[in-house]
């Protein structure tokens, strides 16, 4: 019975940006103390060296005094009445109507530790005193043990914390009351932040995460709940829809709807101590303060159709080298017209996979401009099938004069006897995959007749090579490749080649059947029949996936690409069945992942649930920079982390990827169970997100609202 594929609505999500600011966008120091959004919105920033506040693109210094004194700015905080108070240690000023006031010292009682209302009452804390301003002055409220470090204020009651105990002011005569570790269950760590929620629940950030008192007698913290985060807490903010914010030292963590989302460094903030945050009400707009600058995490809405734009023209403008798509590196202040596109070990696959998302994009659409990008990188892959002179075998990449590396004398590269470029040897089972891939593709969706004929050539080519060595590819040195091999002998009858045996099996039963798609020639279909036969090549691919602790992902995406080729051509139900098994199996292993290309493919062609929601979330977490930013997760404190890696040596890895804007990013072939990695210097392309997009639209996956 046919499965008709159901069709998921994206629909419109949130997309954060960001955007980091110092000393060049007109801040006083880099080391930002404290910042605070008035109530037009707009944000101030305190730092070591004066207060600035930000308009349109940069900041605008505000001097404290007529001889513009570089002062440390340590506390920020604006009235309902839109008064700016500024804490300079033990100084007091405002900012209003565009004025700068000296008000008061406070000299005698310490610095300024907090200040925070309720109605018309503000309240001001020092070191020594807790103060309520009443009749246009400052009228002492209680006196504090010395050690008043922050206030907030529930109805009409002050809360102080200070060293020893969180003391509330009440009673007919107003006196402390103090709730301490000694006589509750206060946690006995450093507590750094209090501040209370509008139903009167004290958040609590210490040294070990967020601890929520009822202000009775219960406490509740990480150990009891998953979501309240462990790490060091430095500070908190709240906006007006529930979500909850925390400066932290791995960042910015976010609590909204019960799940907690961690914007850590570099991707996010420009340093992982981050000692304070602003927060507009919707949470639309974050600024997070550390002492390298600050971090403006932006929100808006977009849709996957737009964001697969934005990858599109990035892709273009900043990935494209004589017709082939890849990476680029060298990547100077996160600028990405700094640095070069990557000539890489795997060109032609990388392009390939570009290839693969603009025919899609083109059966999909109809737009010239696709169909024109997957034609560049056909032509840029059939070069590789040309440039090595030997018939049939595909360089990995080439380089000209003038490139990086040319003429270098490294022994994988040969120049051609024109001397026009250096081609790459030792190509492996990758390229083939690719240019399998995108050939029989870009073949039925877009291909004129001149195109097919040479596409055709090609393939055939590749094909009887392998044929003609044994299912091997045989180098310019006469010696196999390293990982090129599809041979019988090997993977059946070779213990060494147990993890490539099932895998290869299924890649070369595609390379074959595409031979013969394309060409007809009986050759290609008897080889094909006698590998299934005599080989039993089908069963090798029934279970291809070898369970490796998660820990090698190049074969699981050549896994996958091999299966759309394969089930695309081969209409026999009877041999589908058996490679259906193989996909089941993998993608049930896989499936932990998240990766949306693996998804919708397991989905396309079986019909059946495939987890198209996390699917469409990972591609909606995908961050709009592509830049490999260092990420470390390591030194957060809830990961899990699994043990299965332990047995064939290899280090432990997290149990779960992180979501992807938490995480490295990187193609369906990286490791997404790593807790850290990346220098800030590279880019990806945007094929990773773009083939599976487009793949997705054209198997009716998935669908956009405007469509």
């Amino acid at each position: 019975m046919e499965i008709t594929n159901s069709c998921y609505c994206s629909g419109s999500f949130p997309q954060r940006t960001r955007t980091f600011f110092t000393e060049k966008n007109g801040l006083p120091s880099n080391e930002v103390l404290c910042t605070v959004l008035d109530k037009k919105g707009r944000l101030w920033a305190g730092t070591a060296k004066g207060l600035a506040y930000f308009e349109g693109e940069a900041f605008i210094p505000v001097p404290l005094d007529e001889k513009k004194s570089a002062v440390a700015v340590t506390l920020l905080f604006c009235d309902e009445s839109g008064i700016l108070w500024i804490g300079c240690g033990s100084k007091l000023y405002t900012y209003s109507k565009n004025k700068i006031s000296f008000v008061k010292s406070f000299i005698d009682e310490g610095d300024i530790t907090g200040m925070a209302q309720h109605g018309p009452t503000v309240f001001l804390l020092t070191k020594e005193v807790l103060y309520r301003f009443a009749d246009g002055g400052w009228q002492i409220a209680k006196h504090v043990d010395g050690s008043g470090r922050k206030l907030t204020v529930f109805e009409d009651t002050p809360f102080v914390l200070t060293e020893q105990a969180i003391m509330g002011l009440s009673c007919k005569r107003p006196r402390w009351k103090s709730v301490s570790p000694a006589f509750s269950d206060m946690p006995k760590c450093a507590i750094n932040d209090i501040k209370f929620d509008s139903w009167g629940h004290l958040w609590v950030g210490t040294d070990e995460g967020v601890y929520i008192y009822d202000n009775t007698d219960y406490w509740i913290g990480p150990k009891e709940i998953d979501t309240l985060p462990a790490e060091k807490i430095y500070s908190m903010q709240f906006d007006a829809i529930g979500g909850k914010y925390f400066a932290s030292d791995n960042g910015v963590i976010c609590l909204y709807k019960g799940a907690l989302k961690y914007l850590g460094a570099k991707r996010w903030v420009p340093a992982a101590d981050v000692k304070t945050v602003a927060v507009s009400d919707d949470g639309n707009t974050i600024w997070a303060a550390t002492e390298e600058g600050l971090s403006r995490i932006s929100t808006s809405m977009m849709t996957l159709s737009q964001k697969a734009d934005h990858y599109q023209k990035t892709t273009e403008a900043h990935h494209v080298r004589d017709g082939f798509v890849c990476g680029r590196g060298g990547i100077i202040n996160e600028d990405l017209t700094t640095g070069s596109v990557h000539i890489s070990d795997n060109d032609g696959l990388w392009t390939g996979c570009y290839a693969v998302a603009e025919t899609y994009r083109y059966a999909v659409t109809g737009k010239k401009d696709a169909l024109e990008n997957a034609r560049r990188s056909i032509k840029a892959m059939l070069t590789l099938t040309k440039v090595s002179g030997i018939p049939g075998f595909t360089a990995r990449a080439v380089r000209r004069p003038g490139e990086d590396g040319f003429g270098n004398g490294d022994s994988e590269w040969d120049l051609t006897a024109d001397g026009s470029c250096e081609w790459k040897c030792e190509t492996s089972s990758d390229e083939m995959v690719g240019h399998f891939l995108a050939f029989s593709l870009y073949y039925d969706l877009c291909a004129d007749d001149a195109e097919k004929k040479e596409i055709e050539e090609a393939v055939c080519g590749m094909a009887d090579h392998m044929i003609r060595n044994d299912y091997k590819l045989i180098d310019k040195d006469g010696l196999p490749t390293t990982w090129a091999n599809w041979a019988p002998a090997s993977l059946n009858h070779d213990n060494k080649w147990i993890e490539e045996k099932g895998i290869n099996s299924l890649e070369l039963l595609s390379f074959l059947k595409t031979a013969y798609h394309m060409s007809g020639n009986e050759v290609y279909n008897k080889e094909y029949k006698d590998l299934i036969k005599n080989h039993h090549y089908a069963l090798n691919a029934a279970q291809h996936k070898v369970h490796d602790a998660h820990g090698c992902h190049i074969d699981d995406n050549l896994g996958f690409l091999s299966t759309i080729t394969l089930l695309r051509l081969e209409q026999d139900e009877t041999l589908r069945a058996i490679i259906f098994m193989g996909l089941e199996h993998h993608w049930q292993y896989e499936k932990i992942e998240r990766t949306p290309m693996w998804n919708f493919v397991y989905g396309a062609f079986t019909g059946r649930y495939c987890d198209v929601e996390a699917a469409v979330q990972t591609l909606r977490e995908t961050p709009l920079s592509l830049i490999e930013y260092q990420i470390t997760n390591s030194t957060r404190k809830k990961l899990v982390y699994d043990t299965e890696q332990a047995e064939p040596g290899e280090p432990a890895q997290l149990k779960e990827p992180l979501p992807s804007d938490e995480r490295r990013v990187g193609r369906d072939d990286s490791n997404h169970f790593r807790a850290d990695s990346g220098n800030g210097t590279s880019a990806e392309d945007g094929s990773f997100f773009l083939m599976p997009y487009w793949f997705a639209r054209y198997n009716n996956l998935i669908k956009e609202t405007e469509d």
